[in-house]
């Protein structure tokens, strides 16, 4: 006869859930991963860039394709991105490309999850911090060189959180190589850099200049020598010279969240509950490492000097957390029983469920013979408004939408060349003009005249983009006519070209 009372009973809903955190957090990094290519992305700049240098058997020196400025000096630091994109482009078109995002995504999150599980106590609420970090990240979860930044960062912070018993010889090996990598891929090595100096500085403080500080020291100086190992050497940090400039403060993405358009209010206080909750972690480490609390500050920095930093701030911020872990789940009184209740994991199970079902969005689907089928690219990639261009074999100079540049580089590759690009390798003063032109004040007008344009490509836009204002001149206009206008784009030509200066 038994004599377990009901409360001793094992509750198998509470042993089993747990299990599914982690899968169905990947399942939630699938779902806000997979969004269809609308052209806006650079992705399709950085794949055509990769065919010019598989072509070329050479990287680039100069800007390609752009009549807007003359040539410059480019120094193309994502040139191994670039290849990589252009592979997936051959080998799977754009599906491969979403799902080489979705892979290369998980991977850190995945490094952090287990981390956490070996230092401390899976419960219902790490999934649900999980959860808050990717959902502060997952917007910049698209194909373009970032990606692998995250990636290098990631198991950057995996080595650092293990100090100082992984500074060994092996490790410190990998760690060079890394960097060396790193730097093909994306200037993000700068970052890294950074993290790795901070780290330098206070464990040499904390630890009272010992040995291992030294070596570490040592490694960085390696790291920063290894980052010189790609095709342009010493002259690679000419790439970080436009970052700050004048154009890159006109570029969304490098603005403070708090800067006109700004995040919303939200989105801010998700971003800075995270990078608290670090440091609370932190803080209650009796052996916490001062480096750690260098790495919350860095985030919370690196978020509010330009929003596309929203990764490398949630990447920070678990890499904190699963540091300390440890003291935390000790602080944290277990149950008297084994027997759980099952109230945590079903909540945890069931809000990541909610948000997975409010990212799937019916534009990732297309109907095929009535059945819905998962889509990679947007009905309003401009497949058509690029095309009009080649198959009426329209008069150059070509003006085009500066959003979706990076799929007419793909379709044109230079055969006719565009005016701007999403790559921002050129003068700082052609973006403005670009705006200028687009919002039709003074001096874009004026700039306009000066260009003798014969053809505009515009991609999809609204009555309240800034592209309107420019759209409506032409469509008024008895110089130009419409010669194609559907959902994915609008293209004019003028009635009498001009002749071009060769």
């Amino acid at each position: 006869m038994s004599t377990d009372t009901p409360s001793d009973k094992p509750d198998p809903l509470a042993a089993f859930l747990p299990r599914l955190y982690l899968p169905l957090l990947l399942v939630f990094i699938a779902v806000a991963s997979w969004r269809p290519l609308t052209g806006s992305e650079d992705f399709y700049a950085h794949a055509a860039v990769g065919r010019w240098i598989w072509q070329h058997q050479n990287v680039p020196h100069q800007t390609l394709w752009l009549w807007g400025s003359t040539p410059v000096e480019w120094i193309a630091h994502s040139w191994l991105s670039q290849l990589t994109f252009f592979s997936w482009m051959s080998l799977g078109g754009e599906y491969l490309a979403l799902l080489m995002t979705i892979v290369l995504a998980s991977i850190p999150f995945v490094i952090f999850w287990k981390i956490w599980e070996k230092r401390g106590r899976i419960n219902a609420l790490t999934p649900l911090f999980f959860l808050l970090a990717i959902w502060c990240a997952y917007a910049r979860f698209q194909p373009r060189p970032e990606l692998f930044s995250s990636l290098f960062l990631g198991c950057l912070l995996l080595f650092l959180m293990h100090l100082p018993q992984a500074l060994t010889w092996r490790n410190a090996a990998g760690v060079v190589v890394l960097f060396a990598v790193w730097a093909n891929f994306h200037g993000g090595v700068a970052l890294g850099l950074l993290v790795l100096l901070v780290t330098v500085g206070s464990e040499l403080l904390q630890q009272k200049a010992a040995r291992p500080a030294w070596l570490l020291a040592l490694l960085f100086l390696a790291c920063l020598a290894a980052v010189n190992i790609n095709p342009y050497g010493f002259h690679y940090w000419q790439a970080l010279k436009p970052v700050g400039g004048a154009m890159f403060q006109m570029i969304d993405e490098w603005k403070s969240p708090l800067t006109a358009p700004a995040l919303p209010f939200e989105a801010i206080f998700m971003v800075c509950s995270m990078i608290a909750i670090a440091f609370i972690t932190w803080w209650k480490n009796p052996e916490r490492r001062w480096a750690h609390a260098l790495w919350v500050a860095l985030a919370l920095v690196l978020f509010f000097t330009a929003r596309r930093n929203l990764w490398p701030c949630a990447l920070l911020s678990l890499a904190v957390a699963a540091a300390n872990v440890r003291q935390l789940s000790v602080a944290m009184p277990r149950p008297k029983t084994s027997n759980a209740p099952a109230l945590g994991p079903v909540t945890a199970v069931i809000v990541i469920l909610s948000a997975c079902s409010v990212m799937l969005s019916p534009l990732a689907f297309s109907q095929v013979n009535g059945m819905p089928v998962l889509r990679a690219t947007s009905p309003v990639l401009s497949r058509g408004a690029a095309s009009a261009v080649l198959e009426q074999d329209l008069p150059q100079p070509v003006f085009n939408d500066y959003l979706r540049s990076g799929y007419l580089h793909w379709r044109y590759a230079g055969q006719p060349p565009i005016y701007i690009d999403l790559l921002n390798a050129y003068p700082d003063d052609l973006l403005a003009k670009y705006f200028d032109i687009v919002k039709r004040t003074p001096r874009g007008i004026a700039e306009w005249e000066k260009l003798n344009v014969n053809t505009v490509v515009f991609g999809s836009y609204q009555k309240t983009d800034r592209l309107s204002a420019l759209a409506q001149y032409l469509d008024t206009n008895p110089q130009w006519r419409v010669v194609y206008d559907k959902a994915d784009g609008k293209v004019w030509v003028r009635r009498n070209p001009r002749q071009v200066q060769p």
